[in-house]
């Protein structure tokens, strides 16, 4: 990559240093120290290289929307859709956090999924696996609306680094009903997660979506054995017509199962493959 972009051998180890996304945004806090003939070259690379690392932050964080509606995984079901929520995060430098944002929520078989209702927004969509979750808790105060709150993990090769705290607002209520499917949910992929045999405590590296196509409701609705994570409020309502489109692709990371045998895509599995497998999953009834 180095050689690409046309930087002497001896100042890459300065760009490997390159790893903190406030770094990659705001390229000031990373000060260049170059001599000579090579001054120009380097800086040309390096602010070519924060544009590519910039452009590829950008993708991972808007990576589950598509024509003004929601962008799921191939076997992935949605479970519950709120349409009046706000979002608010911390614990990030990146512009693409700051403020609060007014959208829609979904929760389904393997995430919850935030989508933007601002097409101006910068993030248009934000994705948390339950693999990715930590430290969720449902908040009742006295005055204002009921929300939840937690931290997300970043995945390997995903759109941040370290983690990021959320703050999830229901407007017409259901953050109750929402918090404890979520909390149910969470622990049960997690517990499918650790069962897969996989080292670590890093969600999976995320992997792009692939083709994508409008889904009729059949194909993302859950089959009957989902219907007992489905509490009932009048905030839950089905996501409207043509707005939910599904990848070709399978989840990269586990939710919860229902079946005797659950598969889901993990790349770069070792020693079973090089570049893809698919890992058995033991069913964890709720």
């Amino acid at each position: 990559m180095w050689y690409l972009l046309g930087i002497p051998m001896r100042h890459r180890r300065c760009v490997h240093t390159v790893h903190d996304s406030s770094a990659v945004v705001n390229s000031r806090k990373f000060r260049l120290k170059t001599t000579g003939k090579h001054n120009a070259v380097y800086t040309k690379s390096y602010k070519s290289l924060c544009k590519l690392l910039k452009k590829l932050l950008n993708m991972s964080i808007n990576t589950a929307h598509a024509n003004n509606g929601v962008l799921i995984h191939a076997g992935e079901y949605i479970l519950l859709h709120s349409d009046s929520v706000s979002m608010e995060f911390s614990g990030q430098d990146n512009n693409l956090f700051k403020g609060s944002k007014q959208g829609r929520v979904y929760l389904t078989s393997h995430r919850m999924i935030f989508n933007s209702k601002k097409p101006s927004d910068a993030m248009q969509s934000f994705s948390a696996p339950f693999v990715a979750l930590s430290d969720v808790e449902i908040e009742q105060p006295v005055f204002g609306a009921n929300y939840i709150k937690g931290k997300v993990r970043a995945q390997p090769n995903g759109n941040y680094v370290g983690e990021v705290k959320f703050k999830l607002y229901f407007k017409s209520g259901g953050a109750i009903e929402y918090g404890q499917a979520l909390l149910r949910a969470a622990k049960t992929a997690q517990s499918n997660f650790h069962r897969g045999g996989l080292a670590g405590d890093d969600p999976p590296p995320y992997a792009p979506a692939g083709a994508w196509h409008e889904a009729p409701p059949p194909a993302y609705q859950p089959p009957p054995g989902y219907y007992g994570w489905l509490p009932q409020h009048d905030a839950f309502s089905g996501p409207a017509p043509n707005t939910v489109f599904i990848s070709d692709n399978p989840p990269p990371y586990p939710g919860i199962r229902t079946s005797s045998t659950q598969y889901y895509y993990y790349p770069n599995c070792y020693p079973v493959a090089r570049t893809l497998c698919f890992i058995p999953i033991p069913v964890i009834y709720p």
